[in-house]
């Protein structure tokens, strides 16, 4: 049987109209944190461009020139600050839905608690994938395909599909790492075209959208830090649809 999508998706239109002045307020947040994040990137990026291309080494150190440590730092600062804001989020929701005159302090005191196994899920979830689309990227540098990282490359896909709700579950229940993983891995057995509708939906569909609007309106600095702030709001609209499908999903199956 299927998941309602629909009703999902009118369910957090829903909390986006009722909770207009919560989803504006954090969208500026975010907007700071992403332009701040990939402005660092786009120049530090840059600086090793430069660099790599103009050496004679081969593609292999290259590709390690590349990625420098002060790139890497940007890139692991950059993560450890979304893991903050999407718990802090996907938390606060949760506490409008059923908590809605919890104080601030609780979501807090929950959250430093769960920072350490949303790490550990994220790294579980999502590095097979990185490092698949890295070797991808070396493969290309080198002028030369891999099987391996092909194979690595789908099944890192299979398995981010498969586990990515296990971030909200390890945030809204008292499960750790491995009961969270095993939970959904286990809930997701009967359910793998409902799991792969919403990892369209969220992380293509949604991811798509934002990207084009930092294409289409990246012209000026005021029309770049419009499409920033929209895909804010496009964002923050995805951790809710990530909610409202989590607690669908979890009722299912019960």
């Amino acid at each position: 049987m299927s998941i309602n999508f629909t009703a999902i998706f009118q369910d957090s239109l829903n909390f986006v109209r009722n909770k207009a002045k919560f989803i504006l307020t954090l969208s500026l947040i975010y907007t700071i944190l992403f332009f701040a994040n990939d402005f660092l990137l786009a120049k530090q990026l840059n600086i090793n461009l430069a660099t790599t291309f103009n050496s004679t080494v081969y593609a292999k150190d290259q590709f390690e020139t590349l990625l420098s440590p002060s790139l890497l730092f940007i890139l692991l600062i950059g993560l450890f600050l979304r893991i903050i804001f999407y718990a802090f989020t996907i938390l606060r929701i949760q506490q409008i839905t059923y908590q809605p005159d919890a104080k601030l302090t609780t979501l807090f005191s929950i959250l430093l608690k769960k920072i350490p196994a949303l790490i550990g899920v994220k790294l579980i979830v999502w590095l097979p994938l990185g490092i698949g689309t890295m070797g991808g990227l070396m493969a290309a540098m080198q002028g030369k395909a891999s099987f391996n990282f092909t194979i690595l490359s789908f099944l890192s896909i299979f398995f981010a599909i498969r586990l990515n709700l296990a971030m909200v579950n390890c945030l809204v229940t008292n499960d750790g790492i491995i009961n969270s993983l095993r939970h959904i891995w286990k809930l997701g057995k009967k359910q793998n075209l409902n799991m792969f509708l919403f990892f369209l939906l969220n992380y293509i569909v949604l991811e798509s959208v934002s990207g084009f609007l930092v294409m289409y309106l990246n012209k000026t600095l005021f029309t770049l830090s419009i499409a920033y702030y929209l895909t804010s709001i496009i964002y923050i609209f995805s951790l809710i649809f990530s909610y409202r499908f989590y607690t669908r999903f979890t009722q299912f199956n019960t």
